[in-house]
């Protein structure tokens, strides 16, 4: 969802709130791998467009949504969650399922494991294009923390939530889209306590621009607002603050405020809860801000133009913020999922490639290719295979993923004759 950037006017030091540095938070944003950002997201955009919208775009992209999800639940099986840590929720109807999907890690201090922190953001994309950036780069940045937070303790319940139909517009009476967020906060009993509900809503930059900071979000930041509810408004402010500071603590970006608009968080708004977000801030050669990114709900929003190496960075920002939101344990021996070693020293060549690509994989005889176009058009699907021909391919650029029932690897490849 577009949004309108309105810089920070004020220093917001006087509120205090700032986070001193933690090693071993830093020792896991660490952990953030690029290979598996880009792998995740390339999968992604291979499942296609997955608009939930208008009864067409429903008949002709909900297998898309559906494989997506699927592909989400696996991938987080590998990590080492089980069916038990997640829910799949039907916010449509049975003749047209809308589902979301919810992770849950529960806390271990005895109260406040009764407290929520949420990370979220949606999967779906518009009918224009597949949505590399909007938002697979956010759903992308969930997975690695989910993968490196699994076996770390946390004092508060930690929920990832992957929210659909976030761009469905008008759906079974909600305007405006937000329908998967909207409906999981209605969902929720009277009661419910959550510290903050932390929105990701493309962090994927743009790779023809200067991608060196990152905006965080306040609820009614600079008196602007698409909430309803002020109540929650300064603590808004402070966590926005405390995400803020943790930015330069564990990544290479600069954090500056902004207001919230109208993404995933502003139904927990609407309900009450405090809300904070990261949502990508690019500028040019002049150090001029772009808003929105040029591929902003086009068909331009491919792999291609992600700027993968931002990612890693708004990705690590996101996870030492959610080590500090859910008071990650500081002591833990463990500090991400064991990783498979399928793909160790992997080789595809020759890149730039004319006729051929050779794939040598020396720890295992057994894994699937698929060859996809940065438009997420599947070109070749195939097993086992050492060599792939690529004469009939124009030039131009292509990614190749491998995989196995333990990992999966990503690499981009060129083709020029």
């Amino acid at each position: 969802m577009k949004k309108i950037l309105y810089p920070s006017l004020l220093a917001l030091s006087v509120m205090g709130f700032s986070q001193t540095f933690t090693q071993e938070y830093k020792n896991r944003a660490d952990l953030v791998l690029q290979t598996n950002l880009q792998t995740y997201n390339a999968d992604l955009v291979s499942k296609g467009i997955r608009h939930l919208g208008s009864t067409a775009s429903y008949t002709n992209y909900y297998s898309n949504n559906k494989a997506a999800l699927d592909y989400i639940v696996a991938k987080l099986k590998t990590f080492g969650y089980t069916d038990a840590d997640m829910v799949i929720q039907n916010v449509g109807t049975t003749a047209k399922p809308i589902l979301n999907l919810i992770l849950t890690k529960i806390g271990v201090d005895a109260q406040k494991k009764n407290t929520f922190v949420i990370m979220g953001g949606h999967f779906d994309s518009v009918a224009a294009g597949v949505g590399a950036n909007d938002n697979l780069s956010g759903v992308a940045a969930i997975l690695e923390t989910a993968r490196i937070l699994k076996n770390v303790n946390t004092n508060y319940t930690v929920k990832f939530i992957f929210f659909n139909a976030e761009e469905s517009g008008t759906y079974n009476g909600v305007s405006g889209g937000l329908f998967g967020s909207t409906q999981y906060a209605n969902s929720l009993p009277n009661g419910t306590s959550i510290k903050v509900m932390f929105n990701l809503d493309m962090v994927g930059g743009n790779t023809s621009l200067t991608n060196n900071s990152i905006t965080c979000e306040a609820d009614k930041y600079n008196n602007v607002t698409t909430g309803t509810q002020s109540s929650n408004d300064a603590e808004s402010l402070v966590m926005t603050t405390q995400l803020k500071n943790c930015v330069p603590l564990y990544s290479n970006l600069t954090g500056l405020f902004s207001n919230a608009y109208s993404s995933d968080y502003m139904p927990f708004e609407n309900k009450g809860f405090v809300i904070t977000g990261f949502y990508e801030r690019m500028t040019d050669a002049s150090g001029g801000v772009i808003e929105p990114n040029p591929t902003y709900h086009k068909s331009t929003d491919i792999a291609a133009n992600v700027s993968y190496p931002y990612l890693v960075q708004t990705t690590k920002a996101a996870l030492g913020a959610m080590q500090h939101f859910s008071e990650a344990d500081t002591n833990s021996a463990v500090l991400a999922t064991t990783e498979a070693k399928d793909f160790n020293n992997f080789k595809i060549y020759p890149n730039p490639a004319k006729e051929v690509i050779n794939i040598t994989v020396p720890n295992t005889d057994k894994y699937e290719i698929t060859l996809i176009e940065p438009s997420g058009k599947v070109l070749i699907k195939d097993n086992n295979k050492k060599q792939i021909n690529t004469s009939k391919l124009k030039n131009g650029i292509y990614y190749v993923i491998l995989k196995t029932s333990k990992q999966s690897v990503f690499e981009t490849v060129v083709i020029q004759k």
